[in-house]
């Protein structure tokens, strides 16, 4: 008889070894899905073919010699049983570290709930950063529980990378180290950087929430912030290997520089302070997105960053080559709880005097500063004009839908989920008259160093719903069946990509090992399921969506993944369904107003009419 898991006493990395490695599946489950996947995105005599490429990777011609596909799976089979982690770890970090676009095309973003207590800036960012470095040294300590999905624990490696730095490399892979163990912060005001050290001198411990708060009040009052700093930050927005060539010349113009970008790379995380309101979603979007062309500068987008508006509006941005917004979101959620329930503790007389006496001796030391040559003044130029130019691209929207949410699809008998996902293919068919990839994100954290799997929503099925429901001779009925349909296969769909047996990450493992044997063996040919049609449609991401979750975090978004594409992240509560949307060509804005319309149509769609029983 299994012995209960008591779940509340359980740290971190006490059940690291009974959480599995992530499976390989087999060759004819993935293709299965693959063949479902494509077929709506080629036309027939595509998929005809798609379909003789994926036979001549399954099956060999020859019987005396194995088919590409089976050598490839067995070689990955290999590696699995190699690895420490999982098969795709060492692919994944290889896709993140050499991937050249700017971070802020790539990290995301989210809004947190207000704090019951702490209504200013000051106040918020104090307990953001008191609650945040505790949490780090309870990670060094191993003191945080253990997460679990029902009754299955999660793995928990990536929590010791929230706090980590990204740099930049002219080698086109970039590097990454933990900061976990720093006992300072890095405060943006205004475009200058300052250190803010965590540790009370008196007693070895973090500082207070009174203590860090009065030092932020002294770092806003300085003389220096009258003018806006030089807004070394904005280099971070550059592509990667032009932000390693203009760091390098920062780095060798002066010692100063090494020093301060040498603080900056080691600090704990990045605290950024705005100097603008943030009333309306559309502002709050825009501050925790990139800033807007005003504030772009005032940020630094290789690390986390804590994002505290003028006026005590909370947002984080993550760099998440190492980590997933699923992790990152776990503690804020705990960070913003903690703020609703614990009023900040009222210092003693004693405190307020040796802080007040101890920060009027110490003048403002730690601020950061730099010499910028005429070259490093070039390459910031070059920097802002690129990045005004994205910020002014981005067409950044959100729709909170309140005609009904989660409870209501729920009674209609399907997944909400899968309702939205079907929603959002419909709406892109009434718009551009075709069916496109859609890429949904799934966490495989109940596997050991598990990140991400897509589910991929564009299935046979919801072609099948989509092209019924604009069909004028389609009945009623029959729309209704194709739909639940598709929302069943969706159901099932994300049940398999959360057990490790998605279609991108195994065919991406077999495309890359299939790329290594092409270095190594001159005559080798790159099997043709990775050269088709089909396979380049399918990882062409044109809806690339995220649920979020809903408590303590209000919203949350990302980028487009492809210029004519679509990023979009919903947040479905009882009531209500909370979507915020990107997209380059300025359609982000009717995109919204035709999802708003189709969601109600396929709530009608599914509700009974009368007599029906």
């Amino acid at each position: 008889m299994n012995t209960p898991i008591d779940k509340k006493h359980l740290n971190h990395f006490e059940l690291k070894d009974q959480i599995p490695k992530l499976p390989v599946p087999t060759l004819e489950q993935t293709l299965t899905k693959y063949l479902d996947t494509v077929r709506s995105l080629v036309t027939v005599d595509e998929y005809e073919e798609t379909k003789k490429k994926v036979d001549a990777f399954l099956k060999s011609k020859e019987a005396d010699t194995q088919a590409p596909g089976v050598v490839l799976q067995e070689e990955l089979i290999k590696l699995s049983k190699t690895v420490d982690t999982s098969y795709i770890e060492g692919f994944w970090d290889t896709g993140y570290l050499e991937y050249q676009a700017p971070l802020t095309e790539v990290n995301p973003y989210f809004l947190l709930v207000d704090d019951t207590y702490r209504k200013n800036q000051n106040e918020r960012a104090a307990h953001m950063i008191r609650y945040t470095a505790l949490f780090a040294k309870k990670l060094i300590h191993g003191e945080i529980k253990q997460t679990f999905e029902r009754d299955t624990p999660l793995c928990m490696s990536q929590y010791r990378w929230i706090f980590q730095t990204r740099i930049p490399s002219t080698s086109g892979r970039d590097r990454k180290f933990q900061t976990v163990s720093s006992d300072y912060v890095i405060i943006l005001y205004k475009n200058h950087f300052y250190r803010l050290d965590l540790i009370d001198k008196r007693n070895n411990s973090i500082k207070s929430e009174y203590y860090i708060k009065k030092e932020l009040e002294h770092i806003k009052n300085h003389p220096s912030n009258r003018t806006k700093g030089e807004g070394v930050g904005i280099l971070t927005t550059m592509k990667r290997q032009k932000w390693a060539n203009a760091r390098n010349q920062l780095l060798s113009d002066s010692p100063r520089n090494r020093y301060s970008i040498d603080f900056i790379d080691k600090a704990l995380f990045m605290i950024v302070l705005d100097s603008r309101d943030t009333q309306t979603m559309h502002e709050k979007q825009v501050c925790m997105a990139h800033g807007g062309i005003l504030e772009i500068h005032n940020r630094w987008f290789d690390k986390l960053q804590l994002i505290i508006s003028n006026n005590g509006t909370a947002m984080f941005s993550m760099e998440h080559s190492s980590i997933d917004a699923d992790t990152l979101a776990a503690y804020m959620i705990k960070m913003v709880q903690d703020g609703k329930d614990n009023a900040p503790l009222v210092p003693s007389q004693d405190d307020v005097l040796y802080i007040e006496n101890l920060i009027n001796e110490n003048p403002l030391a730690w601020k950061l500063k730099w010499d910028l040559s005429r070259e490093g003044l070039r390459y910031m130029k070059k920097a802002t004009l690129r990045a005004e130019a994205w910020v002014r691209s981005l067409q950044l929207t959100s729709l909170h839908f309140q005609d009904f949410g989660s409870k209501r699809i729920k009674s209609l008998g399907v997944s909400p989920d899968a309702f939205i996902q079907m929603a959002f293919q419909l709406t892109y068919y009434l718009l551009f008259n075709r069916t496109v990839s859609v890429y949904e994100s799934i966490n495989t954290k109940r596997f050991y160093h598990g990140r991400t799997e897509t589910c991929r929503s564009s299935s046979w099925s919801s072609a099948q719903f989509v092209h019924a429901f604009v069909d004028i001779n389609e009945s009623r009925a029959s729309k209704e069946e194709k739909l639940r349909a598709a929302c069943a296969q969706h159901k099932d769909l994300i049940k398999a990509a959360k057990a490790g047996f998605g279609v991108d990450r195994h065919l991406l493992a077999l495309q890359l090992l299939a790329y290594h044997r092409a270095q190594q063996y001159p005559n080798y040919t790159i099997p043709s399921i990775f050269t088709d049609v089909a396979y380049s449609r399918m990882k062409t991401d044109i809806l690339s969506t995220s649920s979020i979750p809903s408590s303590n975090i209000q919203t949350g978004g990302f980028a487009p993944v492809v210029p004519q594409g679509f990023g979009i992240s919903y947040l479905p509560t009882h009531d209500s369904i909370f979507f915020m949307i990107s997209n380059y060509e300025h359609r982000a804005e009717i995109f919204i107003e035709v999802l708003a319309r189709t969601l109600n149509s396929m709530a009608v769609l599914l509700t009974p009419t009368k007599g029906k029983l």
